[in-house]
């Protein structure tokens, strides 16, 4: 899981989160607004974690469709 404390990198600019088995992303995690996740680069960013908070199809479009998935959720 990825703490919700993450928000605090506030310069964060790459992570990478494939491969690690995660179900969950925190919410806030898209207050990172240095954070370069590009719709191209989403898909392998997460590759092989099965995401079902928000689902990975959600994920891969992008922030804008994450917060309106937790909104909505």
């Amino acid at each position: 899981a990825l703490p919700e404390s993450i928000v605090k990198l506030k310069k964060l600019k790459t992570l990478w989160l494939g491969h690690n088995r995660l179900r969950a992303l925190p919410p806030n995690l898209t207050q990172l607004k240095q954070l370069d996740w590009r719709r191209n680069y989403l898909s392998s960013i997460l590759d092989e974690n099965p995401l079902t908070n928000p689902p990975l199809a959600i994920c891969r479009l992008g922030f804008a469709a994450i917060d309106q998935w937790f909104a909505e959720n």
